[in-house]
């Protein structure tokens, strides 16, 4: 019976399913469509027809830009609205502590 190839053990260059890749990173396949919905969600990835392969390198890289050394939140703001309703730095620093 043929063990599974380690994470580890797997070439920047090679490609994997969806089913693999939701294998390696122990996630539904749906999970994974999902990400595909919503830009930089989930990794990069490419099709050829129907076939969605994600190359392994590139999902080396979205993971370490998954790391966190915090669970703070953090906060996004759109400045294309007016910025005049906007709170400030100690404001937002308040409600977090």
């Amino acid at each position: 019976m043929n063990e599974p190839v380690k994470w580890s053990e797997l070439d920047d260059e090679e490609n994997l399913t969806v089913d693999q890749l939701a294998a390696y990173l122990n996630v539904s396949k749906s999970h994974l469509d999902k990400a595909r919905m919503t830009p930089g969600k989930g990794p990069v990835y490419w099709k050829s027809g129907r076939n969605v392969r994600y190359q392994v390198g590139n999902v080396r890289e979205w993971m370490e830009e998954q790391k966190r050394s915090s669970t703070r939140l953090g906060f996004s703001v759109s400045f294309n609205s007016g910025a005049d309703d906007l709170p400030s730095a100690d404001e937002i620093e308040e409600w977090l502590s």
